[in-house]
C-alpha cells in the first residue's frame, strides 16, 4: 500500500499531482494514500483492494468505492464479489459512521522527503494547503543551482507548457527554469527534481 514520494518519480505521470492525496493519478482514478497500519479487511474495496474511498452499498450488502463500481458497471452488470444483478441507482452511499471510520485511517505525507506527519485522512489535503506550506517556508534557503520542484498558487490562464518558473518568483537564487507541473485545484509543482518550496 506503501506509494513513491511524488517528488522523487523518476518518471513522471502524465497527470497532475493531486492537490487531495499528493499522488498523480487521472481524474477519473480513486486518491492513493500511504496507510501508516494495515487497513481492516471490512474497510477495503474488493475491487481496488484499497480502503474504501466514498463508499457505495449495494442491495446484496457489498460496499465498494463509488469510483470502482462505477467504472465496474459500465462493463458489467452484476456485483464483483457475489456475480448478483446490480445496477448503479440502486446502491446507496454508506453510513455516516463507515465514512468516520474511513477518515480517521492514518496517513503519511506523500512528500516525505520534507515533512514525517502522520495524520487522519480527512486531513491531508488540509495539511498540504496550509501546515504543509509553513513547514515548506523554512526550506526557502538553498545553493545557487540546486535543483527544486516549488509549490505555488497557479494561475488558470496560462498555459502549463508556456510558464517557466522564474528566480525571482520564489526569492530563490538562480532557481531552475524548469516547466511547471498544473496540479488539481490550482497549484503548481515544478518538476525538477526532489525539494518542495513555498511561494
Amino acid at each position: 500500500m506503501n506509494q513513491p514520494d511524488p517528488a522523487d518519480d523518476p518518471d513522471p505521470s502524465p497527470y497532475p499531482l493531486c492537490v487531495v492525496c499528493g499522488q498523480a493519478h487521472s481524474p477519473e482514478e480513486n486518491h492513493c494514500y500511504t496507510y501508516t497500519e494495515d487497513v481492516d479487511d471490512d474497510l477495503i474495496c474488493h475491487i481496488c483492494l484499497q480502503a474504501l474511498l466514498d463508499p457505495l452499498d449495494t442491495p446484496c450488502g457489498h460496499t465498494y468505492c463509488t469510483v470502482c463500481l462505477t467504472n465496474f458497471l459500465v462493463e458489467k452488470d452484476f456485483c464483483p464479489v457475489d456475480r448478483k444483478p446490480v445496477v448503479l441507482q440502486h446502491c446507496k452511499k454508506s453510513s455516516i459512521l463507515v465514512n468516520k471510520l474511513l477518515n480517521k485511517l492514518l496517513v503519511t505525507c506523500p512528500f516525505s522527503e520534507h515533512c514525517t506527519e502522520v495524520l487522519q485522512r480527512c486531513d491531508l489535503q488540509h495539511h498540504f494547503q496550509t501546515r504543509l506550506q509553513d513547514r515548506l517556508d523554512s526550506l526557502l534557503v538553498h545553493t545557487v543551482g540546486s535543483e527544486c520542484a516549488i509549490l505555488l498558487p497557479s494561475s488558470n490562464t496560462v498555459s502549463p507548457p508556456a510558464w517557466q518558473l522564474q528566480a525571482s518568483d520564489v526569492n530563490v537564487p538562480a532557481a531552475p527554469q524548469e516547466p511547471v507541473r498544473i496540479l488539481q485545484g490550482g497549484w503548481a509543482l515544478c518538476r525538477a527534481s526532489a525539494c518542495l518550496l513555498s511561494a
